[in-house]
């Protein structure tokens, strides 16, 4: 099913993904199964159908190895913030099983179905945990032990970087999906933030989707030592 899909994002894909083409559309045919069954429990999208899915949640999670590359290979330890229904963080799981991921997710029902679907898709790298953000930052086990902290569809960048600055590693990264448009609306709080909490700022370049989803930009936040 997701053969034709592969191909018309491929260029992107074999640029984000270390896996065969093969093993990368079995996996992702899974995912969709698994969490397509406990979503009409759930309701955790309103993204059903298969091309929409592909290319909106696992397309688009995966994106964020275009700035960050190493991120297809390499065990990271990454919070990702607002997980609600799982992505990025069961895409970003699913194709690299190094990664040590933690989903931050405040509601209960959200939760404990991504957990179950991880664990029927045996992405065992991939676990949730019922926290906002900024809870999560208080605790001992979270603060200042990730080496990327990321967020999507979240909260506007001013918020996630009060909130999320203390999970982070001195040396790590947070890396915020955003939208052009977004970008340039938040761009003089997420100065005068970053500014305030000694972090340098920078965007990455334009990334196109396709015609109708449109492009994807990242905030991205290194703290300075």
């Amino acid at each position: 099913m997701f053969n034709n899909f592969y191909e018309k994002f491929s260029e992107i894909l074999e640029a984000t993904c270390a896996l065969s083409q093969a093993e990368f559309v079995e996996k992702a045919e899974q995912l969709f199964a698994e969490h397509t069954a406990i979503n009409e429990i759930h309701n955790l999208t309103r993204i059903v159908t298969p091309e929409e899915f592909f290319e909106k949640h696992i397309v688009d999670s995966l994106i964020i190895n275009l700035v960050k590359p190493e991120l297809k290979t390499e065990p990271f330890k990454i919070a990702d913030i607002g997980s609600g229904g799982g992505f990025p963080c069961l895409p970003l799981g699913m194709i690299n099983s190094l990664l040590d991921i933690t989903g931050i997710e405040s509601l209960g029902k959200k939760v404990s179905a991504v957990n179950t679907v991880a664990e029927k898709c045996s992405i065992k790298n991939v676990k949730v945990e019922k926290y906002r953000a900024r809870e999560a930052a208080r605790e001992e086990r979270f603060g200042k032990q990730f080496d990327v902290v990321t967020a999507r569809a979240v909260a506007s960048v001013e918020i996630l970087i009060k909130e999320c600055r203390n999970l982070l590693k001195d040396d790590g990264v947070m890396l915020f999906y955003k939208t052009p448009d977004a970008i340039e609306k938040e761009m003089p709080l997420a100065l005068r933030d970053s500014k305030k909490f000694k972090f340098s700022l920078s965007v990455s370049e334009k990334f196109t989707l396709s015609e109708e989803s449109g492009q994807r930009q990242f905030f991205i936040l290194t703290k300075n030592l």
